[in-house]
């Protein structure tokens, strides 16, 4: 099977960490190429993992809204012969023209947020809308929150597969990221946290910021860093004002999954999800989630068991979490990290694509 996967670009974030696994599983016994639009110096962030056996088509796509995209789309589909589209992120604007000229080609699009806020305003719900209730693309959710948001917004079902991500049994961690963590954990009973997201106001890093500053002044030796793309200054500069050493912002990292492995958890104080790549990471090398209860979160932890789940995205809910984590005796976080490995098993990208490929075959 030929299959097009097409994405805006390639810089740090779920769904281009999602694209670039998939095509890589689907490659093994599928034509797979991935379209992806901006220079790839510009936001290939995984260039390196991708496999030989895709083939990478950039389309140098100029900065805002290209008219003239959605032509020099519908020639490579002409040109590549696909059997499968599947879109990601905003790049489905731009194939639906293709979507509707290509009919004997079948069309799709992962949802990667709650339905409505992957829009991003009026005329990309016109056009989702349009190409979603016509049949021209089918939808896939990747969570049941995911799949909620969908019927609600939309109003019909559409098909769910969850996230999947490949995470090594044993991970070779850098002596650097040893060393680092050591100079972190300035007491015994020092517990670190990565939080692993775009810094950004879906992702409120600042409510963890001021959980772990209020937590700090009580006695609590907690110390929080966020790695990722620095997206919203606004935000840097709230998390800055408080002067806490303990609250670090380091940038993105190549390589999270050892930062993941060092840590004692994984905190995401989210405002609104799908299904994060980086809680799946996360669970995969063991470590414990302390997330808000949204998207496809909420299929993933049991609270108090394989992990924390606050009560409600509030502020004093997460205070109380992240409390109840500090708290936790040593022997039961370990437990929790086991149960942690436990989920992770049912959410591997083998699995994850094998029902991709199932329902490119039979839609």
């Amino acid at each position: 099977m030929k299959i097009l996967e097409i994405i805006t670009q390639f810089g740090i974030g779920g769904a281009e960490r999602f694209c670039l696994d998939l095509s890589n599983e689907l490659s093994g016994k599928n034509d797979v190429i991935i379209c992806v639009f901006h220079p790839i110096e510009e936001s290939f962030h995984y260039y390196q993992e991708i496999s030989p056996n895709v083939k990478v088509i950039c389309m140098n796509k100029k900065k805002g809204f290209d008219i003239f995209m959605p032509f020099r789309i519908f020639k490579l589909i002409f040109q590549e012969r696909p059997e499968i589209v599947h879109s990601h992120l905003s790049a489905i604007l731009y194939s639906s023209m293709s979507s509707l000229l290509f009919r004997q080609i079948k069309f799709f699009h992962t949802v990667h947020n709650a339905a409505k806020q992957e829009t991003e305003g009026k005329i990309g719900a016109i056009v989702r809308k349009f190409l979603f209730k016509t049949g021209l693309v089918k939808p896939i959710t990747i969570s049941k929150d995911s799949e909620k948001s969908f019927e609600n917004f939309y109003g019909f079902n559409a098909t769910m597969i969850y996230n999947g991500r490949n995470v090594p049994n044993q991970i070779n961690v850098e002596p650097e990221v040893k060393e680092y963590f050591k100079t972190m954990r300035k007491t015994p009973d020092t517990r670190i946290i990565v939080q692993l997201a775009h810094i950004g106001y879906q992702k409120r890093q600042i409510v963890m910021a001021k959980a772990i500053d209020k937590l700090n002044k009580e006695g609590y030796n907690l110390v929080v860093l966020m790695i990722g793309k620095k997206a919203e200054t606004g935000m840097i500069q709230e998390i800055e004002s408080l002067c806490n050493q303990n609250i670090l912002i380091t940038g993105p990292k190549s390589n999270p999954l050892s930062y993941l492995s060092e840590a004692d958890a994984f905190g995401l104080s989210s405002s609104y999800e799908g299904l994060p790549i980086s809680l799946i990471e996360a669970m995969g090398v063991g470590c414990v989630p302390i997330c808000t209860p949204v998207g496809g979160i909420k299929d993933l932890i049991e609270d108090g068991v394989n992990g924390f789940l606050s009560k409600d995205i509030s502020e004093d809910e997460y205070y109380l979490v992240l409390k109840r984590f500090a708290d936790i005796s040593d022997e039961k976080m370990h437990e929790m990290s086991i149960k942690a490995k436990e989920t992770y098993m049912s959410f591997s990208m083998t699995e994850c694509a094998a029902q991709y490929l199932d329902v490119f075959e039979n839609a």
